[in-house]
C-alpha cells in the first residue's frame, strides 16, 4: 500500500521560476532518492515548451502525471526528514480549469476543461494526488511571470526597448501572479502546519486557487509593466494597439477567460496574495 504524508502540488499557467528557501531553479524535475525519507514533498512540475508540448503529444502524455506519480509511489515514516519537491520554470500554459467561456472567475467545483494535451496532463497530476489520498493540498494559479528569466514581463520590457509600438492581445484576462508571492505563500502555509503537519493539512486537505488578487485583460497588464518600469527612458515604445488573440495562432489553444477565484484558500488559511498591480509595482521595484 501507497502512503505519504502529505503533498504540495502546484500547477501554473504561464511560465514561472524562483528561487527560496522552497522553490530553486531547476531544468526538469527530479524526485530522486531523497523524497523516499521525507515527510513533506513540494511537487511543481514544469515544461519549457508548451507549444512544442501540445505538437508532441507523447511528451504532454507523459511528463507531468508521470512527476506526480513518482511522488505518489514513495513510502513515508513517523521521523523522516522534511523535503521540498523543487520545481521551477513553468512555460506559458493552458488553463485546466475550463475553456474560458465562463464570464466570471473560475471556482474549484468548476468542471474542468482544458482545451490543450498540456493542461489535460496538469489535470492528470491533480487526479493522481487525490487517488492516492493522504494529506495534500493542490494549488492552481495563473498567469506567473518572473523577472529572472523569461515570461510575460521580461518580454513586454524587451519588447518596448525594441519597438516604437507594440500589438498586446485584449481579450486574455486571468490572474497575473509573481512567483516569489507564490514561494511566500507556501512558507506560510508549511509555518503555520507546526509540530504535527500531516494532521494540520489533512484538515484542510484539497484544491485550493492561488493567485494574484484581480484580473485584467494581457494589454492592462502590459500597460501597468510600462508603467513600472524602473528604467523608463530606456522604452522606444510610443503606443500600445490592442489586438485579438486570433490574430496571433499558436499550436497550444489558450482560453480568453481564465481568471481564478480565491476565496476558498483566504476563507481556509485567513489570508490571500496582494493585488495583482500591487504585486507587479513591487516585483519591479526588486529588479
Amino acid at each position: 500500500m501507497r502512503t505519504f504524508k502529505f503533498v504540495f502540488f502546484i500547477l501554473a499557467t504561464v511560465m514561472w521560476s524562483c528561487s527560496s528557501s522552497i522553490l530553486s531553479k531547476s531544468n526538469k524535475p527530479n524526485t530522486g532518492d531523497a523524497g523516499k525519507d521525507s515527510n513533506i514533498v513540494l511537487n511543481g512540475y514544469f515544461i519549457d515548451s508548451i507549444e512544442g508540448d501540445d505538437s508532441n503529444s507523447g511528451t504532454s502524455q507523459e511528463a507531468p502525471w508521470k512527476s506526480v506519480d513518482k511522488v505518489s509511489s514513495m513510502t513515508f515514516k513517523p521521523g523522516d526528514n522534511i523535503y521540498f519537491k523543487r520545481g521551477s520554470s513553468y512555460s506559458e500554459g493552458l488553463q485546466i480549469n475550463g475553456d474560458g467561456t465562463k464570464e466570471n472567475p473560475y471556482i474549484e467545483t468548476d468542471t474542468p476543461n482544458p482545451l490543450g494535451m498540456y493542461g489535460k496532463t496538469k489535470l492528470a497530476g491533480e487526479m493522481a494526488i487525490k487517488e492516492v489520498g493522504g494529506a495534500y493540498l493542490i494549488l492552481r494559479t495563473s498567469w506567473v511571470y518572473s523577472l529572472r528569466s523569461n515570461s510575460f514581463v521580461t518580454k513586454v520590457l524587451g519588447w518596448a526597448r525594441e519597438q516604437t509600438s507594440l500589438r498586446i492581445v485584449d481579450d486574455q484576462i486571468s490572474n497575473p501572479t509573481w512567483c516569489r508571492m507564490l514561494a511566500e505563500a507556501t512558507a506560510i502555509l508549511l509555518a503555520r502546519a507546526g509540530p504535527n503537519p500531516a494532521g494540520w493539512i489533512q484538515e484542510r486537505c484539497g484544491l485550493y486557487h492561488l493567485a494574484g488578487s484581480g484580473y485584467a485583460s494581457r494589454m492592462e497588464w502590459a500597460q501597468k509593466i510600462l508603467k513600472y518600469d524602473t528604467q523608463p527612458k530606456e522604452q522606444l515604445v510610443q503606443k500600445i494597439h490592442p489586438a485579438q488573440t486570433s490574430e496571433f495562432p499558436t499550436p497550444a489553444r489558450r482560453p480568453l477567460f481564465s481568471a481564478l477565484d480565491c476565496d476558498r484558500f483566504s476563507d481556509t488559511f485567513g489570508f490571500n496574495l496582494p493585488h495583482w498591480e500591487d504585486a507587479l509595482k513591487l516585483a519591479m521595484e526588486n529588479v
